[in-house]
């Protein structure tokens, strides 16, 4: 985990300093991840809802077996994700060493799984505050594959060090904002400099 905390300590500056992009960090983190637990594809999956409806959208994502990152970003809208959604975020995590016979996916299979031929699939949440924001997830195409306790546990860990940071992030920029209030508030309308 040395590795990957380092790897965030960069891209948080890079990020704080705007010097890259949430999608820039998002892609250097699947690539990380899955060269850490060999998975045929890393993802990170943008949770909203837009009209009641889930919507996951992809942010990033790295592929192994050709060594590239995906670019585009497709969005998928289903009302049958919210049981398996609901699943993720009760446990924050799921897996399913078979894919097509995982009933947890049955509202996935037709619109996103067998188009995809994902077959093994290993989600964590990212979130804070027991809001779930994003999910990262470890995929195997083509085939079923099994899945060790451990490898279960890194996911989640990589996870919740990134949930852990967006946090801090989070914190920092709402102090910033309520320090720029409280001045402005006294001192009528100056510009400030960026606060970290």
């Amino acid at each position: 985990m040395k590795g990957f905390h380092e790897l965030l300590d960069q891209l948080t500056l890079g990020l704080d300093s705007q010097a890259i992009t949430l999608r820039e960090a998002s892609q250097r983190m699947a690539r990380y991840i899955q060269g850490q637990l060999a998975c045929t594809q890393v993802s990170v999956w943008l949770l909203e809802q837009e009209q009641g409806v889930p919507v996951m959208r992809r942010l990033a994502a790295y592929e192994g077996a050709s060594g590239s990152l995906l670019t585009e970003e497709p969005v998928y809208r289903n009302p049958g994700f919210a049981a398996y959604l609901s699943e993720i975020t009760q446990h924050g995590v799921l897996h399913s060493d078979d894919t097509l016979a995982d009933e947890r996916l049955a509202g996935l299979r037709e619109s996103y799984l067998v188009p995809n031929d994902l077959r093994s699939v290993l989600y964590a949440t990212i979130g804070t505050n027991g809001s779930t924001t994003a999910l990262l997830c470890c995929a195997q195409l083509g085939a079923r594959r099994r899945r060790t306790p451990q490898d279960v546990r890194a996911l989640k860990t990589y996870a919740d060090a990134i949930s852990l940071r967006r946090a801090r992030r989070h914190r920092r920029e709402a102090q910033a904002a309520s320090l720029a209030q409280r001045i402005l508030g006294s001192h009528g309308n100056i510009n400030l400099p960026f606060v970290p």
